[in-house]
Parts: structure tokens; sequence; C-alpha cells
């Protein structure tokens, strides 16, 4: 039988899960046997209350103990690497095309150069002296 709170504490809403077999397993089921099953809402409150406080407290004050937030920040962090991973190869692949743009410009700049040259060798724009 699963006992589930959610205290407010600090302007938060905390989730705390046990079950009172767990929390002492040998009084609990020799004390009350079945009857945990068929319990009343606060009927066994005097036997647990402190457990209770015990456990919000631990809740409260260990940062290792939620398990959750601690998972939610490992995935924070990969995914911050990711992006960082992300951000880079869009970087590389864009210095990338502009070396090509680059390139390819250059090549287009010499071929023109090396037309005009040529033009001015063979006498004329279509080169005449040198087609024949």
């Amino acid at each position: 039988m699963a006992i589930l709170y959610a205290p407010v504490a600090r302007g938060s809403v905390m989730l705390v899960e046990f079950t009172a077999a767990r929390l002492t397993p040998t009084r609990a089921n020799s004390t009350y046997g079945r009857a945990l099953f068929s319990a009343l809402p606060y009927g066994m409150n005097d036997e647990f209350s402190w457990v209770l406080s015990q456990q919000m407290e631990y809740y409260s004050s260990d940062p290792n103990a939620d398990r959750i937030n601690q998972l939610k920040g490992e995935m924070t962090q990969v995914r911050n690497v990711m992006i960082q991973n992300i951000d880079k190869v869009i970087e590389r692949t864009a210095v990338r095309w502009r070396n090509v743009k680059l390139t390819v410009a250059l090549i287009i700049l010499l071929l023109i150069i090396v037309y005009v040259v040529l033009a001015l060798l063979c006498d004329g724009i279509t080169l005449p002296s040198c087609l024949k």
C-alpha cells in the first residue's frame, strides 16, 4: 500500500512517496498485518508521523535525494553540449560554403583575366589571329 504525500515547502511542491511496510516492515506487518490495506485516512498517523517528517526533511535538504531533479540536470547538460556541437557544425558549414564561394569567384576572375590577356594578344574580342 503506497502512501503519497504532496507537502508544500518553500513555495514548491515536493512529492514524497513511500510504503508503510517498506519503512518499518516487521513492525507494520506484525502490528497491523492485512489491516494496512484497509486503514482509514490518518488512522496510523501517530505511528508514522515521525517517519513522514524524517522523509520530508531528507527530501527537502539532500540535493541527491531527488533523482528526478538530478536526471533533469544531467539532461540539461547533455542538451547544452548537443546544442554547442550543432552550432559548431553549422559554423563549420558556413565557413566551408564561404570558402567555396570565394574559390569559385577567384576561378571566374582568373578566367576573365586570362581571356582579357588573350584578347589583347590576339587582336580582338573574338581572338581572330589566334584561331587561324
